[in-house]
C-alpha cells in the first residue's frame, strides 16, 4: 500500500493506491474542505446528522449477516 496526504491544514486529500508485482492494483481516495473544529460546528454536524453515529453499528452489523448468510465470506474464529 502507498498513502498520500495533503497538507490537512487546507484541504483533506488522501490517496490509498495498492499494487502487486509492481503494478497498481487498485486505488481509493478521500477529499473534502476543512473546517476549524469548534463547539459551534459540533453542534451544527450534531443537529444536521443526529442519527449518523448510532446507525453506523447496526449497519456493520447488518453487512455482516448478509456475508454469512449468502456464504460470501468465510468465517474465522
Amino acid at each position: 500500500y502507498s498513502f498520500t496526504f495533503s497538507d490537512i491544514r487546507q484541504k483533506l486529500d488522501i490517496q490509498i493506491d495498492l499494487r502487486q508485482n509492481n503494478q497498481l492494483v487498485f486505488t481509493s481516495s478521500l477529499s473534502g474542505d476543512c473546517i476549524e473544529f469548534s463547539r459551534r460546528s459540533a453542534a451544527k454536524v450534531i443537529v444536521n446528522y443526529p442519527l449518523a453515529a448510532v446507525k453506523t453499528l447496526p449497519r456493520i452489523y447488518w453487512q455482516a449477516i448478509r456475508l454469512y448468510f449468502q456464504r460470501k465470506l468465510p468465517v474465522f474464529q
